[in-house]
């Protein structure tokens, strides 16, 4: 009987002593359940104010446990393959993350307690190189971001959608992959907060903001000598064709650009008509440096002044491109 007792006695010990190492690694405020880290509402996690940091390191360093905090601003999902949820304070600060899936738990999971305390921006760069490096994200895949919960009323945009599809665009510029970045407010958000516009450069100017009347794109088609417009610069190439310009020169004509012409002396035959001595003028070659080129074979360009460039001759027509007002790029 007694041995019974002293076995109940050190079983009821054991149990006491688990409970607790339990409660010490789990964050005030939390609970674990089904391998997540679950915020429920206790007298403690009440008590916390906006300037407390919830201590979640000690449970999500474990691969595949969710962070949610009680409080947050919104929620952003980013859906790769790997899908994940960011928690976000009004500052876009990351203060928690939910997986959406297996794939996100096994791409993220031994990262994820690094996302805590990062901008929004920088997690979306962490995530997009990592699901990269995985093969998770391939040419023609897609990278979805969506606002998809907004708890804070004071926020009256969904300027944050920008800020991450940059930062995705810019990962994916530099893996050099052919990916679309998309960004969405999801229907339960208010009507008010939407999708934010992205700026594209103008398809009527080219980017310039203005329209030049001598571009064959424009309306107004005005192309002297193949004259293609200058696009807002003020300058073109040299627009002499007949003779025809090149780098500010042009080929001489009358020696067929070889800087030699044939000798007046002796009409080329190198001798003297009358003695039948040896040429003067040419000393028996038969040919003399051209008087035109002085012997250089080209010339400069009198339209261009040798410099290649010349003023656009329809600078002073040009106008603001009425589709951009000038600024080069348009919203889609």
């Amino acid at each position: 009987m007694k041995r019974k007792i002293t076995m109940i006695m050190a079983a009821l010990l054991t149990a006491f002593v688990f409970a607790g190492c339990i409660a010490d690694e789990v964050p005030e405020g939390y609970n674990i359940m089904d391998d997540t880290v679950v915020n429920v509402p206790t007298e403690t996690s009440s008590e916390l104010t906006d300037t407390e940091e919830v201590e979640t390191s000690d449970v999500s360093e474990e691969k595949g446990y969710d962070v949610i905090p009680e409080e947050y601003a919104m929620v952003v999902t980013v859906s790769i393959n790997p899908e994940i949820s960011l928690y976000l304070d009004k500052e876009y600060k990351v203060i928690g993350y939910k997986f959406g899936n297996d794939d996100a738990i096994d791409a993220y999971g031994e990262n994820s307690s690094e996302f805590l305390g990062k901008s929004a921006e920088d997690v979306t760069g962490t995530l997009v190189t990592i699901a990269a490096e995985k093969e998770y994200l391939k040419d023609d895949g897609n990278v979805d971001i969506s606002l998809s919960e907004l708890k804070d009323e004071t926020i009256k945009d969904a300027a944050v959608l920008t800020l991450m599809k940059d930062a995705a665009t810019g990962v994916i510029d530099e893996q050099e992959l052919k990916c679309a970045v998309n960004v969405e407010v999801a229907e339960s958000i208010p009507a008010e907060i939407e999708t934010p516009k992205v700026k594209v450069t103008c398809p009527d100017c080219g980017g310039v903001g203005v329209i030049c009347p001598g571009d064959p794109n424009s309306g107004d088609k005005i192309t002297p000598g193949g004259y293609q417009g200058c696009g807002g610069d003020g300058v073109v190439e040299c627009l002499s064709k007949i003779p025809l310009c090149e780098n500010g020169t042009i080929h001489c004509d009358h020696c067929g650009a070889t800087g030699r012409a044939t000798c007046f002396g002796c009409n080329g035959t190198g001798v003297n008509s009358v003695d039948g001595a040896t040429c003067n003028h040419c000393g028996g070659s038969g040919t003399e440096a051209c008087e035109y080129c002085h012997g250089q074979g080209v010339y400069t360009c009198p339209r261009c002044n040798g410099t290649g460039m010349m003023t656009c001759p329809t600078i002073d027509k040009h106008y603001e491109c009425e589709t951009c007002h000038g600024t080069g790029y348009v919203e889609e």
